[in-house]
């Protein structure tokens, strides 16, 4: 079974390189190869590649940097686990996902700013924002 790696150059990735090893079977990606924020570019990828199990060990996990880079750090840390839950779905594979361990939590309005600003989304869309 294919097994794709996103996030594969991370610190996270490299040591899951080593429990797995290099193989045919092992596809890895990284932001050279596959960006997660673009939601058709990821459907395609997964389509092609037609992986059994996707590993996202992708992430923005520089703290102060997320913070200055809100909308970016969004986009990887958010849209682009949704992208992946969703063609996973559509493609029957299994996700396995792995947050960061610092969770930032803008007010509600920021929120609503970035999602305006990323995906022009309603209100209606975010019910469940804490």
């Amino acid at each position: 079974m294919k097994l794709l790696l996103i996030g594969s150059r991370g610190m996270l990735a490299q040591d899951l390189i080593k429990v797995f090893g290099r193989n045919n079977d092992l596809i890895l990606a990284d932001k050279e190869n596959l960006d997660v924020t673009n939601e058709l570019a990821t459907k395609k990828f997964i389509e092609k590649e037609k992986p059994g199990i996707i590993i996202n060990a992708s992430a923005f996990t520089d703290v102060d940097e997320a913070e200055a880079h809100k909308e970016e750090a969004f986009l990887v840390n958010s849209l682009a686990v949704k992208y992946l839950a969703e063609t996973t779905v559509q493609n029957s594979c299994l996700l396995v996902h792995f947050s960061t361990d610092y969770v930032f939590v803008p007010r509600k309005a920021e929120i609503m700013d970035i999602f305006n600003r990323v995906r022009g989304f309603l209100r209606k869309d975010i019910k469940n924002v804490v």
